[in-house]
């Protein structure tokens, strides 16, 4: 019963990532009509109240007609040396103690559609966040599959648990931490040679991480293999040779890698700032300034992309330690 709630919740939370927008409409409409509903019980109850004090005022205060002139009952107020009967002053004072009135209801009614509007806000915030963050657990007991927290940077400290060896987890982060190019000028470049490894594994991790656990993220060896010979965006020899081995705390993973820990297109999509899905980097070369990607629908682009692409977002990956008994 458990494993059916909790995939409830996460078929949900995926569903709310995919319409966040629809969601926050959602909350605003059914405040609308809380609001809506409030206002006209408020107004309900005061009118059964007031309805015929409100109807007698009206009558005071009325002016007559040319047929009723000439009553004992005259009231049609100031009217030069006329005098204003007593029931018309009893009138007036009414009238005033029903605009006082309805002041204050006003002032009711703000306070509540106030109270309402705020109460819609939190809730929409903690539902939200409870639905759209998955559940995390412990990194010292983590499995495969697993979701555990991690560092922290622009709002995102969630990773999902890819491989375990020898005390060592892969992790690859949940969702993608920023938009970035892999180089920074259009050219043939390698793993070793590329500007989003030098500012993964310099600023990031300075900016992501504290002291202790930076000491928990382990030196990985890093191979970057060659790039085909023929490629979508060229007809000629467009191989670029194997870039340098390298020794990186923060990598990218490889086309194979994203085949092999990932078993279809659903699983690799991924979001940048909540809501928004995007394509992220692999780091296998595909021509002399084409890397690999993952588009929006999960597919891996096996011809790749341009290395100065703007719109292709950063997913890190890394071997940490655990924590030993």
């Amino acid at each position: 019963m458990i494993e059916l709630l909790e995939g409830l919740r996460d078929a949900f939370g995926e569903a709310l990532r995919a319409s966040y927008y629809i969601f926050i409409v959602f909350i605003v409409l059914l405040e609308i009509g809380l609001i809506v509903l409030v206002v006209k019980l408020i107004n309900s109850g005061w009118n059964r109240h007031d309805r015929n004090k409100r109807q007698q005022e009206i009558r005071y205060l009325r002016p007559l007609d040319e047929r009723k002139a000439e009553t004992d009952t005259e009231a049609s107020g100031f009217h030069g040396n006329e005098t204003v009967p007593e029931g018309a002053w009893i009138g007036l004072e009414q009238l005033a103690e029903m605009k006082n009135k309805t002041r204050i209801r006003n002032k009711k009614i703000l306070k509540v559609v106030a109270l309402i509007a705020l109460a819609g806000i939190i809730v929409g915030i903690i539902v939200g966040e409870f639905l759209r963050r998955p559940r995390y657990v412990d990194i010292n007991s983590a499995e495969v599959g697993s979701k555990v927290l991690f560092g922290h940077y622009n709002d995102s400290n969630g990773w999902i648990v890819l491989d375990k060896r020898d005390d060592k987890l892969l992790i690859l982060s949940e969702e993608a931490i920023c938009y970035k190019k892999y180089n920074e000028e259009d050219e043939a470049v390698t793993w070793s040679t590329c500007s989003l490894r030098k500012w993964l594994n310099t600023e990031y991790l300075t900016q992501a991480f504290s002291e202790g656990e930076l000491e928990r993220i382990a030196d990985t060896p890093v191979y970057t293999e060659t790039s085909p010979t023929w490629n979508y965006y060229f007809d000629g020899d467009n191989t670029v040779a194997d870039g340098e081995n390298t020794i990186d705390k923060v990598l990218l993973l490889l086309i194979e890698e994203a085949e092999k820990y990932f078993s279809n297109d659903k699983e690799r999509r991924t979001f940048i700032a909540v809501i928004e899905r995007c394509t992220w980097w692999l780091r296998t070369p595909r021509g002399k300034d084409i890397v690999g990607e993952v588009d929006y629908s999960g597919e891996i682009s096996k011809n790749g992309v341009p290395v100065n692409d703007e719109y292709t977002a950063v997913r890190p990956a890394m071997w940490i330690e655990l924590y030993t008994k």
